[in-house]
């Protein structure tokens, strides 16, 4: 659980009152999570300093180690601490500015974070009353100045103590119009900062068990993911560790386990967000038993940081900062449009005489609302909580028949819709540096992925670009840089996926900065869009749509032929207090087979096993999510030649082999070259029994090619 510290909430409310001056002064304040929640009746230390000058050395520093309240309050008081530096007594109040610098460990230990640095004004100065030359108060009543009524008498607020009563005038206040109020300092929210990145212009990598790129950030907040551009060799598994400063040696901030990572960019959520500040200089380190490639360029295109492979060397990375806020002017007390007075951005009042009034819940009770009993009463069903008992009566479903019940308007979950596209007959090419094509989405999703068309004039590098409309004048919803394109089908898995709604046209460009060819159809194939050129040209492309589903009333609880109550669509029963029951499977069956050696093969020597054999047990109507992947490239030779790869399924008895589609030829023309391919489909069950599933590759041309580094992973969808 992550812990943030409001230092100032209740900060110096005064010394305590005693013969003498006393060697110390209070500080008070309230432990928060990231909710803004108080984090109750937990350990927290705490270091503080006293600074003359603040970027000076403490002339004292203490430590505290305490425990919340069940508010979350904390109630200490400096000089009470066990020191670290110097003395108490020895501070001189009387000659010199003083600052509080203020440490928090919310863990309890001795790894301490910087909160904030104040200067004291007026309140621990009482520490320099035994020096004073007139020390003495002949008023030895500790009440009188304490306020003993507040009242409002007419237009006038009445403050009464031991002194007589004060009024302060607040008819000003009467007619003030809905919207307007009191503004002061505060802190004003932004946006996410994702500018500490390097994401274009990368040209290459090495092969390495370990890196690390040291990066600058621009805001101070919560840095809460990395990201990381991967080519050809991938990591199975692997460490992620973040440090201060530039390199591996500084503190180590964060470490955290790594999965298998994949072809382009791999993000990490951080398990603990971690606190960074502005202008500081942060390094992100990946390891891995393994070989893999980090993309990187050579060319010092990253001015605020570097690489381990050198001082001009970057590596392709991003980072997401949040809870950034920048100081601005906040409103503090506002008129709502009922004519009441609110408390915009302040939640305790605090008086002159040192009390306060809050205006958090008064029930910081967490289990008070919770349901403590359910129980079937005759007819009728009893929940009780803290509060009492409630009961419903449900005699209505008593006379349900079978096959009764309730039902529901639910999105039915799809397999991945491809549909938008044109891959057939091409007539001509466009040759051009920047061109679309627009499309009309036939499932509400998210676009993964496009694919287009090259001919032989290829792009070096470019943008991607996908507008909402027709043409390039909608709003941009994507952008990002391309690398290297073939002639022949280039497919690109897009960074952010790009939520799209049924029967909606969107648009896909391609610019670069060399001229490049797309090839097109000049007899209006797609009836869904059109090309930039013409409205009768279509451009040749695919479109990939995932997390599509399509609405349909579904049964939500059923009465079965036993008589018995069912859920037919929910697995997990959600109660309002936040409690709830599952009733789901455990995970799916999984079965997975993987080759390392390589292997090599004469051209146009038809199909060849990329992997082991997968058996499967299944059952009519399972759905079998099927994903793999391998490396290919051509041993020599100066032809152009297609690779094409399936999934061969075998078995349930005597039926017949089944051969999933062909997926889009891929043009190799540079020999030597590792070629990625991936594979994803999913193929329904027509029958109860085992299946034996397994990855084929083919090369159509006449060129010797090479395979390694396969796998194929089979998942039982149910």
């Amino acid at each position: 659980m992550k812990r943030s510290f409001l230092p100032f909430l209740f900060l110096l409310l005064g010394v305590a009152t005693q013969a003498q001056a006393p060697q110390g002064f209070n500080y008070q304040a309230v432990v928060r999570d990231a909710n803004g929640d108080p984090i109750a009746n937990a350990p927290v230390s705490f270091r503080m300093g006293l600074h003359y000058v603040v970027t000076d050395p403490a002339i004292y520093q203490e430590t505290h180690t305490v425990v919340t309240n069940a508010l979350g309050l904390v109630d200490l008081v400096v000089g009470n601490g066990t020191p670290v530096i110097g003395t108490l007594g020895s501070v001189d109040w009387a000659n010199n500015p003083m600052y509080l610098k203020v440490e928090m460990d919310p863990a309890g230990g001795s790894s301490y974070t910087e909160l904030g640095t104040q200067q004291l004004r007026s309140v621990p100065y009482a520490l320099h009353a035994a020096t004073v030359a007139d020390k003495d108060d002949a008023d030895a009543d500790p009440t009188n100045e304490v306020n003993t009524v507040l009242a409002l008498d007419g237009d006038s607020l009445a403050i009464t103590d031991g002194g007589g009563t004060l009024k302060v005038d607040l008819s000003g206040l009467r007619n003030l119009a809905p919207g307007s109020g009191i503004t002061g300092p505060g802190c004003m929210p932004q946006p996410d900062d994702l500018s500490a990145q390097y994401t274009s212009g990368a040209n290459g990598g090495s092969v390495q068990t370990s890196y690390w790129q040291s990066f600058t950030v621009h805001s101070t907040g919560d840095l809460v993911d990395v990201s990381w551009y991967e080519i050809y060799f991938h990591m199975t598994t692997g460490t992620l560790n973040i440090y201060s400063g530039e390199g591996n040696g500084g503190t180590l901030l964060l470490t955290q386990p790594l999965g298998p990572t994949v072809t382009g960019w791999n993000t990490a959520t951080l398990a603990t967000p971690i606190p960074v500040v502005a202008s500081a200089v942060y390094t992100m380190e990946l390891i891995s038993p393994t070989n893999f490639i980090w993309v990187q360029n050579n060319a010092e295109t990253y001015t605020e940081g570097r690489s381990s492979e050198g001082p001009i060397t970057d590596q392709k990375f991003r980072t997401t900062v949040t809870n950034v806020c920048v100081a601005g002017t906040v409103d503090l007390l506002q008129v709502d449009p009922d004519g009441g007075v609110q408390l915009s951005q302040v939640d305790t009042i605090h008086f002159s005489d040192g009390t306060s009034m809050s205006t958090a819940p008064t029930d910081v009770d967490p289990t008070n609302e919770l349901n403590t009993a359910l129980a079937l009463d005759g007819d009728s069903l009893a929940i009780t909580d803290a509060g009492g008992t409630l009961k419903v009566d449900l005699s209505g479903l008593r006379n349900l028949s079978a096959g009764s019940g309730i039902s529901s308007t639910t999105c039915i979950p799809q397999a991945d819709d491809n549909s938008a596209g044109y891959s057939a007959a091409w007539t001509s090419e466009i040759n051009t540096t920047a061109t679309w094509q627009s499309f009309t989405a036939n499932s509400s999703g998210d676009l993964n992925s496009v694919s287009w068309r090259g001919g032989f004039y290829t792009m070096t590098s470019g943008t991607l670009s996908i507008y909402s409309g027709e043409g390039n004048t909608g709003a941009l919803l994507h952008s990002q840089s391309l690398s290297t394109s073939v002639n022949g089908w280039n497919t690109i898995t897009l960074t952010d996926l790009v939520p799209v709604n049924e029967n909606l046209v969107y648009t896909v460009e391609l610019a670069s900065a060399d001229s490049f060819l797309w090839r097109t159809n000049h007899f209006d194939p797609y009836a869904g869009g059109r090309a930039a050129t013409s409205s009768t040209h279509d451009m040749l492309f695919g479109t990939n749509i995932t997390n599509s589903c399509v609405a349909a009333s579904v049964s939500i609880l059923s009465v079965n032929a036993d008589g018995n109550v069912q859920f037919d669509q929910v697995d997990t029963i959600h109660f309002s207090d936040g409690t709830f029951q599952t009733t789901a499977m455990s995970a799916p069956p999984m079965g997975y087979a993987k080759t390392a050696a390589p292997n090599s093969y004469a051209g146009n020597s038809g199909w060849k096993n990329a992997t082991n054999t997968v058996a499967q047990a299944v059952t009519t109507g399972d759905r079998l999510m099927i994903q793999a992947q391998t490396m290919c490239y051509l041993g020599g030779g100066s032809g152009i030649d297609d690779f094409q790869y399936r999934v061969q399924i075998t078995g349930c008895a005597s039926t017949t082999t089944a051969l999933l589609t062909y997926r889009p030829p891929l043009d190799v023309t540079e020999h030597g070259r590792p070629m990625p391919i991936s594979y994803l489909d999913v193929w329904e069950a027509p029958c109860t029994g085992s299946v034996n599933l397994q990855f084929q590759v083919q090369n159509t041309g006449d060129d010797n090619w090479n395979i390694f580094n396969r796998l194929l992973v089979v998942t039982n969808e149910h």
